[in-house]
């Protein structure tokens, strides 16, 4: 008798979504395919469909593929990816047009408002002083991706042309109207759900994962500029860092 190879303890939804994210990446399944359906599924794996809709809600979460009602499974449409060089100073926008993407904006507000304690301690601001509060779509080749609400300095909101609100990046905003660069970006990035309002917002259901990057923009001396945040749809959307060995010591 032969001996017995060690028994795979795996979980069985784990190892189907494997295979199917196996197929995807291989190119064996591309965009827009229609994946079999729970039946077809469980009948390949020899289990139930409850394990197969286990395995496929995963798989949704990620944004590898999508379900339809009536329709069935596909496979999504890849995420747009921002990488992050923590020695480049690049926008969001260059990334996307280095990639062959064009990004556009929807103007949804902007105007001198009062400034929360958490804006008013970031940018510095004195009792009574009113940022400009800048609130605008984001699209990525006519896709909605994400939301941005950000507090500018109010000199530097004052200055900014109105023309400018729906084609030029935050970074560009900034350092056209402060007639200076920007010195550094500090980023913190979130995972959160979807409010209701958020939900409206980004054409997404209440309680979908959405991507959070918190960010303020300080000057060469330090004084932040600019701070708010960006929110992106996680079915749509994923960042990568690229981290450089420092120099020896």
């Amino acid at each position: 008798m032969e001996p017995r190879g060690p028994r795979d303890f795996t979980p069985l939804y784990y190892r189907i979504e494997e295979r199917i994210r196996a197929r995807i990446v291989a190119g064996e399944a591309r965009e827009g395919d229609r994946l079999p359906s729970e039946t077809e599924l469980a009948r390949e794996f020899r289990t139930t469909r409850v394990t197969v809709r286990q395995a496929l809600a995963r798989l949704v979460f990620e944004g590898l593929i999508v379900r339809a009602a009536g329709r069935g499974t596909f496979v999504a449409r890849p995420r747009v990816e921002s990488t992050v060089e923590t020695s480049i100073q690049q926008s969001f926008e260059e990334q996307m047009e280095s990639k062959g993407s064009k990004v556009t904006f929807r103007l949804l507000g902007f105007a001198p408002v009062p400034a929360p304690p958490a804006v008013a301690k970031t940018l510095g601001l004195a009792a009574g002083a009113r940022p400009y509060r800048l609130e605008r779509l984001r699209y990525v080749d006519g896709e909605l991706l994400g939301v941005e609400v950000r507090y500018l300095a109010p000199e530097v909101g004052a200055r900014i042309p109105p023309e400018s609100l729906t084609t030029q990046s935050a970074i560009d905003l900034v350092e056209i109207s402060a007639s200076r660069p920007i010195g550094r970006i500090v980023v913190a990035v979130r995972a959160a759900t979807a409010s209701a309002a958020l939900a409206r917002t980004l054409a997404i259901r209440r309680g979908s994962a959405v991507l959070v990057r918190e960010h303020a923009f300080l000057g060469l001396d330090g004084r932040a500029l600019l701070c708010g945040e960006a929110v992106y749809r996680g079915d749509k959307y994923q960042v990568s860092y690229t981290l450089r060995k420092g120099e020896p010591r």
